[in-house]
């Protein structure tokens, strides 16, 4: 897996750092060894034994587990390794899972946002290539040597006798002065073809520069970046209490399409390219989903809670126009339903008027705003539905709620809410346990439909 698919988080459209497939995935395995070593410790094992069966468990989550929903497949397996009943671990995980997941998640995400803010402050600016070099590799040369541009060239040159060194040993560890040879300025020495000292350097420290990527050139087509600016590598130091990326942790979000293979010489139908060109632009508003309205109101609510007016005004200061414009519905949607008459058209005028959004994006978020008051509602009756079920299915729906909340997430897209359920339900072997789950959320899959129709 490349780094950059390794990120934890990211910035949503409204500026704010959120977890990236990965960051999401690696919580929940983080989550998963917390839990497992609390049911570990309660065995009161001696140590080594202990340490044991966790790695144990952790190597079978590193060979096995490459989605979210694998935690869930594999109860079994977790209840075999910890010599647990697994309709006791599958209890134990439905009493503890979501507040430690969110435990996690909240460390997970201050670490990252600490680690990226401390990569900023520390980045270190040279003023050209020269200087990173002879800033990276000064304690390894001798004394007055160092890397200097000559000739359209970098090299090392002596200082004390403006000699350049050759590209066999100049290194403060083998100090023997015998070692270096200095090159003639008046004598033509003709010699076989010897490797660079630049493109020695790439090899050795290739993957230490950063930058413009070194290239060693023929001379005399040589291009000089030395009076480019370059930044340092920032100092990667982690505290040891920091949950960590497992790099042998292998994620698979399902994201990733091949591209179809095209011919060098395929005839390009410029009238159908242009045809696809969608006319009308893309809605800020689109992106607005059941999720971010969610958020939205648990920030509203916990500076409510805590009646902390001046936090509240100070996160409405740097929110997004869309939240800005989320929360000015919502006060005027509160003085409707008070009684009080409100001319819409002028409430969204007014807003567009100091937003980039318009009319037609503002009555698009009332309509949305609308919708997910009514997903909520869907949402607790979906709760009352499962609580009718048997037991033993109640309990397998408590383990997939988590991802039966990720699936309501994509309102108003219905289809991929629907697609959500159907993947849940792809994983429930059992088909009676089957059945009765899809039941409930075929009707759920129809109100919610209604909703959008």
């Amino acid at each position: 897996m490349s780094d950059s698919s390794k990120k934890v988080l990211e910035k949503n459209a409204h500026g704010e750092y959120v977890f990236t497939p990965y960051g999401e995935f690696l919580s929940y395995y983080h989550a998963h060894v917390q839990i497992f070593s609390q049911l570990i410790e309660r065995k009161k094992l001696p140590k080594a034994e202990s340490d044991s069966l966790s790695q144990r468990i952790k190597s079978f989550m590193l060979s096995n587990i490459k989605k979210s929903d694998h935690f869930f497949e594999n109860i079994k397996n977790f209840a075999g390794f910890l010599e647990m009943n697994q309709a006791n671990l599958q209890e134990y995980l439905n009493n503890n899972f979501l507040e430690i997941l969110n435990k996690v998640q909240a460390k997970l995400k201050s670490q990252e946002i600490e680690k990226l803010s401390t990569e900023q402050g520390n980045k270190k600016n040279f003023n050209s290539i020269l200087e990173e070099l002879n800033s990276l590799f000064g304690e390894k040369l001798l004394k007055n040597i160092q890397f200097v541009k000559e000739e359209g060239r970098v090299v090392l040159v002596d200082l004390t006798t403006g000699n350049r060194i050759e590209s066999q040993s100049y290194s403060a560890e083998e100090s023997s002065s015998e070692k270096i040879t200095t090159k003639k300025e008046v004598e033509v020495i003709v010699r076989e073809p010897e490797k660079s000292i630049l493109k020695e350097i790439i090899e050795l420290y290739g993957n230490e520069l950063q930058g413009i990527k070194l290239e060693a050139q023929n001379p005399n087509n040589f291009i000089s970046t030395a009076d480019i600016p370059l930044p340092t590598k920032a100092d990667k130091k982690q505290e040891k209490e920091e949950l960590e990326i497992i790099e042998d942790l292998q994620f698979e979000d399902g994201s990733t399409q091949s591209l179809p293979e095209n011919s060098a010489n395929e005839v390009v139908d410029l009238d159908f390219l242009l045809s696809q060109v969608p006319e009308k632009i893309k809605d800020p508003i689109d992106d607005f989903l059941f999720k971010e309205y969610s958020n939205l109101l648990k920030i509203i609510q916990s500076y409510q809670a805590a009646k902390d007016t001046e936090g509240y005004n100070h996160w409405l200061s740097q929110s997004s126009e869309i939240e800005r414009s989320f929360v000015s519905i919502r006060n005027y949607t509160a003085r409707e339903l008070k009684g009080e008459s409100v001319n819409w058209g002028n409430v969204f005028r007014n807003i567009s008027d100091k937003t980039n959004l318009t009319e037609d994006s503002l009555n698009n978020l009332k309509r949305r705003i609308e919708i997910f008051k009514q997903t909520k509602i869907i949402q607790d009756e979906c709760i009352m539905e499962f609580k009718q079920l048997p037991p033993q299915i109640l309990n397998l729906v408590k383990s997939a709620w988590p991802h039966i909340l990720n699936s309501f997430e994509r309102m108003p897209k219905v289809d991929e809410v629907e697609d959500g359920f159907q993947n849940i339900l792809s994983r429930i072997k059992n088909e009676n346990e089957n059945k009765a789950i899809s039941q409930v959320l075929q009707k759920i899959t129809k109100k919610l439909q209604s909703l959008v129709e």
